[in-house]
């Protein structure tokens, strides 16, 4: 069987999302994409009691459950790697020399988002 290379295509529009909400159904992970408009008083309606804006989805893509496990651990790897860059260029800027990627040893996405937390 011949091996898929999946790779980005640079002919489809980038969608820019500031807000992303996931949520779960039983066909997988739903990824809402939001961007928030500018709002006007007129936009305010009460719901339950209080004042709301209501922002609807420009987009969702749906994660089948058996590919979204793997999502997760591509998304923890991939920041892994952004987040080792960074503490490597951080140390050497100070004349600090970090160990080898291999040999930091990170127990998941608590130690990911601690590391990215320290970076700031």
């Amino acid at each position: 069987m011949p091996k898929v290379d999946f790779k980005r295509n640079p002919d489809v529009p980038v969608v820019y999302s500031p807000v992303i909400d996931v949520r779960t159904s039983q066909y997988g992970l739903h990824l809402l994409s939001f961007v928030s408009p500018a709002a006007t008083p007129d936009d305010v309606v009460m719901k339950d009691g209080e004042e709301t804006i209501e922002v609807f989805a420009e987009s969702e893509l749906l994660v089948p459950l058996d590919a979204a496990e793997r999502l997760i651990r591509d998304l923890a790897t991939q920041f892994r790697k952004v987040v080792l860059k960074e503490l490597r260029q951080g140390a050497e800027a100070e004349g600090l020399q970090m160990p080898p990627d291999d040999e930091v040893h990170i127990e998941g996405l608590d130690d990911i988002f601690a590391l990215a937390g320290d970076r700031k």
